[in-house]
């Protein structure tokens, strides 16, 4: 199993990359956050589209860094497993809330 550092050398990890810091995948990210839906849900369908299909691991390796990436801009996993619309890379994905002032991610 590779390292989520080794996933993210890879082909399909450069292109994942790519999209989950494009400026504007990361705002709809936050917005489907703040309204209480899976942020994989905004990016999963493009990841399919241009990467392809993903395994389980690399999968894990994508949530992974959509944690990261939203932690940046104030958001934390508050329930895992929620179910993400049809036609997506996921099936489930997490839940994301708001970090709160002197709370760590």
């Amino acid at each position: 199993m590779a390292s989520f550092d080794d996933f993210k050398a890879t082909k399909k990890g450069v292109a994942v990359g790519a999209i989950l810091f494009d400026h504007d995948w990361q705002v709809e990210m936050v917005c489907l956050a703040k309204h209480g839906l899976p942020p994989a849900q905004a990016v999963g369908a493009e990841i399919l589209k241009r990467v392809g299909a993903l395994n389980d691991t690399e999968k894990q390796h994508v949530g992974r860094w959509i944690r990261d990436i939203l932690a940046t801009k104030g958001f934390k996993p508050i329930s895992k497993g929620a179910r993400v619309a049809a036609g997506n890379l996921f099936s489930r994905a997490a839940l994301y809330g708001r970090i709160e002032a002197g709370e760590n991610a």
